[in-house]
């Protein structure tokens, strides 16, 4: 029996809603990208009327260029930020996880405790050295 049957998952259902997904997915951002191209060029047509026709293009250049930096920022902090949290979080499970155990470990056997926190304190400090 496979883990997906046991778990009452349906793998062919699932990869074909996940294809539609993706399909459904290009298509808005195809649809977007149009669109975004569309708004562009209208903004242009509009501003060549009030201004020179080539400095409404670099007006428009410069206002998507902005945009594009601004939503790069953004991404890149978000992503940093999301590392960080899962960063802690994993080291958070990992303690949570085998506290337990090695404080077991520990109270049976102390001479090999003494010398496991000698050496995860070595570790410890030659790693906040850098």
């Amino acid at each position: 029996m496979s883990a997906g049957r046991l778990l009452g998952l349906d793998g062919a259902l699932l990869r074909h809603r996940g294809l539609l997904a993706a399909v459904a997915a290009a298509t808005a951002t195809l649809a977007i990208a149009v669109a975004i191209g569309a708004l562009a060029c209208a903004a242009q047509i509009v501003l060549a009327r009030h201004v020179a026709p080539e400095i409404a293009a670099l007006i428009v250049a410069a206002a998507a260029f902005v945009i594009a930096v601004l939503a790069s920022l953004g991404f890149f902090s978000v992503v940093t930020r999301t590392r960080r949290d899962v960063h802690r979080a994993v080291a958070t499970s990992a303690v949570a996880t085998l506290a337990p155990t090695a404080l077991s470990l520990a109270l049976r056997h102390t001479r090999l405790a003494g010398v496991a926190a000698a050496a995860g304190i070595g570790f410890w400090l030659a790693r906040r050295a850098r």
